[in-house]
């Protein structure tokens, strides 16, 4: 049995369901959210790196913006406030772990989820991101399903389309 995408990706069948869950009590269907509703800042100096982040989460239907470091992040997020902000820890002029203390410190930011993704896996540093209050510390190499994974997590969007 064939199960057509529609312009989501989503097939006729996963739609039903996501419908089904968003239905009241009365039948009548309630706002959907949608990941599109959803900005997602993407903070690394390497940018092969994000891209890849950027194309894949554009692909699944967030909004994505860019920064090749701490200063540039901090820059974006005064004009625009993402929703999640994932976060290399060792760039130039603003490493990653003080953009979070930062980011910490102003009120309007203080729902901002920032997940830390690094190629360093040393307890040394996982200890430095926890104290700096970060949501999540996710080690590299990493499938773009498992950051949407733990985007939806952090967002409490596991049925959004």
């Amino acid at each position: 049995m064939s199960q057509q995408n529609d312009q989501s990706g989503m097939s006729r069948k996963d739609e039903e369901m996501v419908n089904e869950l968003f239905q009241s009590d009365d039948g009548q269907i309630r706002g959907k959210i949608k990941l599109s509703d959803f900005l997602i800042l993407i903070v690394d100096d390497q940018l092969i790196n994000r891209q890849i982040l950027s194309r894949g989460l554009s692909d699944l239907g967030y909004k994505t913006a860019e920064a090749e470091n701490g200063l540039v992040a901090l820059a974006k997020m005064k004009r625009t406030k993402p929703d999640v902000v994932l976060m290399d820890i060792d760039m130039p002029e603003l490493n990653g772990l003080e953009t979070t203390r930062r980011i910490r410190t102003v009120p309007e930011w203080q729902d901002t989820k920032v997940l830390m993704v690094t190629a360093n896996d040393s307890v040394k540093k996982l200890k430095q991101a926890l104290s700096c209050r970060v949501d999540d510390y996710i080690v590299k190499p990493i499938k773009i399903t498992d950051i949407d994974r733990r985007i939806r997590q952090h967002l409490n969007l596991n049925n959004a389309t």
